[in-house]
This record gives structure tokens, C-alpha cells and sequence, in this order.
């Protein structure tokens, strides 16, 4: 009786001994983030940046056990980043990087370590975003292309030029333009481009001799897109362009455009019911609005994960069991790691750069 008596208690002391070391892990966790301080992303990064600062005002998450790094707007930075988040400050998640060609360079990272990514704004239908190791805070780009081709298919649009760089985020765009043009009857061609290419004459005498309506830019970084879209409009006069929302309301294309600025549209998707919320917010601690996704989406990555280390869950846990109305839209992952799809508007700027609906 008293031997089993003892395994009893022994039991019991190694129970409370296990819970008593998870809960202090759990106190003891660290979030690491890479966010892009330097180079052409670094506007992307500091809204990220800005986002999970306050995140962490508003939770009470003590800012010594976050550790941010700068991905420099590189793949090499990115890299070396996530590895020293893993292996040197041993963290149990990340956020970010931002950015397709950055996600899919640190993905292997986190399946290899088994250590969860969230990013705030890569393409969630690249292959690299499944869980439980890889997530996107950005729901599917396809929303947009559907609302470009339908407002083409309204416009009477007969054929499209599409225009890309030979990179994973370029070539995922122009495959959701194409098919949604294919499946209303317009017709189509695409043309490659080199990356950080910025002299387009060959591609647009293909251009010419096709004929099209629209020319839509897959061009993947800004200082290309603005090139390609002045010199596109420049040398050809009756066209239009159509191009994603993030290259059409880049500082570079809008300096740019001049007086083309209303020969470009864009589909934009329609943002999260307390969108507006987190602008003013945003605004009232560092004097401007957000100018893309990433600032409400890093601020909600946050939150789940810090949530998530409250309630004794694991970070695979917080992600995977996020139910909740965010700052960025409604937050629920499936089982591919995709948020669910939203509709979008379609757009076109005045003079003054300002957005005007074209679209619903």
C-alpha cells in the first residue's frame, strides 16, 4: 500500500514539475521578427515594424523578449536573419519577412527547425505557404484578378498583354490574370522580362505589333513597373494599363506617371471591417496612415502569438486555432493556410494621385 503510495506522489511531483517548467518556458518565450529596415522594401518594413510595436503596447507584451532583425530587402539579409532568430535567440516564432521572393528563400528554415513563420504579406498561393511551419497573413491575390477581368470583360477588352519578370511572385500573378481573362473569352499573351530590368523597347515592340487593349504589369519590383508603365503609355497612345494594387500605388510609379496617371487601374481588395480603426490608431502614434497591408497584418500576427503563449498553447497551436475579427480582416486559416478569399474593387487615379472607383 505505502509503495503505491509513493508512486502516487511520485507521480504527482513529476506532473507539477513539467507544468511548472512549461509554464516558465512559456513566460520565458521569445518572438522574433524580420522586417526590411534597409533597402527598396524598407517602406514595407517599417510599417510592419510600426505594427508589431503596437501590438505590443496593446497586449502588454514586454518588448525585451522580441527580437527584430532587418532582412535588408535581400535574400541573403532574409536568410541570415531567420537563421540567427532560430539558432542564436532560439525564438518560437517569427513574423515576416515580407515579400514573396524573401518568404520562399527563409521557408525551408522554418520546416527544417520546425519553427512556425507568419508572414504579414507574401502571396498566400505560393507553394512554400502551407502549414504548420509557413502562413500568410494576406489573403489571395486572386480576388483582384477576378475584379480586373470582369472590369476588361465590361469594358468590351478583345486582348491583353501581359507583361512579367521571371520570378515566383510575377509568375503567380500573371497565371491568375490569364486564367480569369481565359475563362471570360479574352484573349491574351505573355511577354517576359528580366529582373531589374528597366529598358522595355523590345518588349514593347511586341506590344505594338500585337495590338492589344490593355497591357497589365507583373512587373515584380517598383522602379521597373514605373518604367515600363511610362514607356509603355509614352510610346503607345491608345492603351491602358492594368497592373497589381501593390505596383499601382507605389511611391515610385505614382512620382512617375505625371500625366498617365489616370490610363492605370487596379483592383484592390476590400479591407476588414475594423480597418479604419487601426488607420486611426496608426496614425494618432506615427502621424500618417498605413500605405499597404502589412501594418494591421503584423499587428494581428502579434496578437494571435502572443494570445496564444497566454493561454499555455504552442505557436503551431495559435496559429493553426485563430478565430477572430482582426484590424486586417477576419482571421481563419484552412487547412492550406490561406485566409479566406475577398472580393475586390477596381480603381484608377486623377492627377492628383488620388483613387477614384471605377469598379465594384
Amino acid at each position: 500500500m505505502n509503495k503505491i503510495k509513493y508512486i502516487i506522489i511520485a507521480t504527482i511531483l513529476v506532473l507539477i514539475a513539467v507544468s511548472t517548467m512549461h509554464t516558465k518556458e512559456t513566460k520565458e518565450a521569445r518572438l522574433g521578427a524580420v522586417f526590411h529596415s534597409t533597402g527598396f522594401a524598407s517602406f514595407v518594413g517599417e510599417e510592419s515594424r510600426n505594427g508589431l510595436l503596437l501590438a505590443l503596447k496593446d497586449t502588454g507584451f514586454p518588448a525585451e523578449r522580441v527580437v527584430i532583425e532587418d532582412g535588408k530587402s535581400d535574400v541573403t539579409g532574409s536568410v541570415n536573419a531567420v537563421n540567427k532568430l532560430v539558432h542564436v535567440d532560439k525564438v518560437q516564432a517569427i513574423i515576416g519577412p515580407e515579400w514573396t521572393e524573401f518568404g520562399a528563400a527563409v521557408a525551408p528554415i522554418a520546416s527544417t527547425n520546425k519553427i512556425p513563420i507568419i508572414s504579414p504579406w507574401v502571396v498566400a498561393d505560393s507553394d512554400f505557404v502551407k502549414p504548420p511551419y509557413f502562413w500568410s497573413m494576406t489573403p489571395s491575390d486572386l480576388g483582384e484578378h477576378k475584379a480586373l477581368a470582369q472590369y476588361m470583360k465590361k469594358k468590351s477588352v478583345k486582348k491583353v498583354a501581359v507583361i512579367k519578370t521571371v520570378n515566383t511572385w510575377s509568375n503567380i500573378n500573371a497565371k491568375q490574370i490569364t486564367t480569369e481573362l481565359a475563362n471570360l473569352g479574352i484573349e491574351y499573351i505573355e511577354i517576359s522580362t528580366n529582373p531589374d530590368q528597366t529598358d522595355f523597347r523590345t518588349e514593347i515592340l511586341k506590344v505594338k505589333e500585337y495590338k492589344p487593349d490593355y497591357a497589365y504589369s507583373a512587373i515584380s519590383d517598383d522602379m521597373g513597373h514605373a518604367a515600363l508603365c511610362n514607356q509603355v503609355l509614352a510610346q503607345i497612345g491608345d492603351i491602358m494599363i492594368a497592373t497589381h494594387s501593390a505596383r499601382a500605388k507605389a511611391k515610385s510609379t505614382l512620382d512617375n506617371l505625371g500625366r498617365f496617371k489616370s490610363k492605370v487601374v487596379f483592383a484592390e481588395m476590400h479591407s476588414g471591417n475594423k480597418q479604419d480603426e487601426f488607420n486611426e490608431k496608426y496614425k494618432a502614434i506615427y502621424g500618417k496612415y498605413p500605405s499597404g497591408p502589412s501594418a494591421a497584418a503584423t499587428y494581428d500576427a502579434a496578437v494571435i502569438l502572443i494570445k496564444g503563449l497566454a493561454s499555455n498553447l504552442s505557436t503551431v497551436e495559435s496559429i493553426s486555432q485563430a478565430n477572430y475579427e482582426g484590424y486586417s480582416g477576419y482571421i481563419r486559416f484552412d487547412s492550406k493556410g490561406k485566409l479566406p478569399l475577398r472580393n475586390a474593387s477596381v480603381f484608377t487615379f486623377d492627377e492628383s494621385g488620388k483613387q477614384v472607383p471605377l469598379f465594384n
